[in-house]
């Protein structure tokens, strides 16, 4: 179940056949495989694979192969952020990038300086059973918590303690669940 729900996440983020995406992230990591050639594969749309990342490479690569979707890691936008300016930064065909690990500063840099890319964050922990996708764009967040998804991979939010690092538990050592928002 796990696994269908990661290979469909590109088709849930809205990549179409029509779309090429481009990944530089490894393979044998569930995001390059998983989300980057195995939505592709969910959806007949084309990937380009780099076997490792520039950052001088990135948009010049993005151009000569009609790349409409980009594939990250939060660092890797970062890098793009830091690299000298260019006339021809905001030429290119992307409309979608999808990873996780944005940070909010880097997420508005990249929007101001390479123009107006939806950016799909979402989290989702190969070792646990929940993940969350921002599918509203909100600058920062992670995802949203959802009914339709607790169907599929039930989960709880729960109070946290942020100085020590861990969950607030009861007197039986149980976590204490909380509304969102709270």
């Amino acid at each position: 179940m796990k696994l269908m729900m990661v290979a469909s996440l590109a088709r849930i983020c809205g990549l179409r056949p029509d779309d090429v995406v481009y990944t530089t992230l490894p393979l044998y990591h569930s995001a390059g495989l998983l989300v980057g050639l195995g939505g592709c594969m969910d959806v007949g749309a084309t990937c380009v694979l780099r076997s490792k990342f520039s950052a001088s490479h990135f948009w010049a690569d993005c151009r000569r192969y009609n790349v409409t979707v980009i594939q990250y890691v939060g660092e890797l936008m970062r890098y793009l952020c830091n690299t000298p300016k260019r006339a021809d930064d905001r030429e290119h065909g992307v409309r979608l990038a999808l990873g996780n690990g944005l940070r909010a500063e880097v997420w508005k840099e990249f929007l101001r300086r390479f123009g107006p890319v939806a950016i799909w964050e979402f989290y989702g922990a190969t070792e646990g059973n929940a993940g969350f996708i921002n599918y509203t764009g909100k600058v920062g967040a992670v995802g949203r918590a959802n009914r339709f998804l607790k169907l599929f991979a039930p989960w709880e939010l729960i109070r946290y303690n942020v100085e020590q690092d861990e969950p607030v538990r009861d007197q039986r050592g149980l976590c204490i669940p909380v509304k969102a928002g709270k």
